[in-house]
């Protein structure tokens, strides 16, 4: 438990803890050293880890230090358990910002589309406003062309009506000229 502290090999766990302090020596692999290291030759299922943890639980059963390696294997699973709300936190505080950074950008996104509607409408607007002048431009143009052109027949009218008089006048004073 303190070995990083205080240099060497110590326990890695509780549970090493635990047996080293209830008098078994263990690797840290769960094998212990002696003469039972070697290989197991029998078929299918291997018994020796059973026998081993068996074994481990009657030494802890009979150590004075049971209570106390309970306690710190519980303090273990709760340090455990501590660690993995934090990182649970910090999973769900970074998915958090990773909304809010979404919302945020989907807010700059409404609001460069509502941007860019209001510059159409606003060129909708003008091109809308240059058509209608425009038009009545041509219609004013189109008016003054009529009032020219009735100006025009009007003024040709007028010179015919001074062209049959004159002439209606020259034959009027022929048939009075000759009696």
């Amino acid at each position: 438990m303190f070995g990083g502290l205080f240099g060497g090999g110590g326990p890695k766990s509780a549970g090493e803890a635990a047996l080293a302090s209830a008098g078994m020596p263990n690797d840290g692999d769960g094998k212990k050293k002696g003469k039972k290291d070697e290989e197991y030759k029998g078929g299918g299922f291997d018994p020796r880890g059973l026998e081993r943890a068996a074994k481990a639980a009657k030494v802890l059963d009979n150590s004075p230090n049971t209570k106390l390696i309970f306690e710190v294997i519980q303090e273990e699973q709760k340090t455990k358990q501590m660690e993995h709300q934090v990182q649970a936190a910090q999973y769900q505080a970074y998915q958090d910002q990773l909304a809010v950074e979404r919302v945020g950008k989907e807010a700059e996104e409404q609001r460069r589309t509502l941007g860019a509607k209001t510059e159409h409408h606003k060129e909708v607007a003008k091109y809308n406003d240059r058509l209608e002048r425009e038009r009545f431009v041509g219609q004013l143009n189109a008016k003054k062309q009529l009032q020219e052109q009735e100006i025009k027949r009007q003024d040709e009218l007028a010179e015919r009506q001074v062209r049959v008089m004159a002439i209606s006048m020259a034959i009027a004073m022929e048939h009075h000229a000759w009696p």
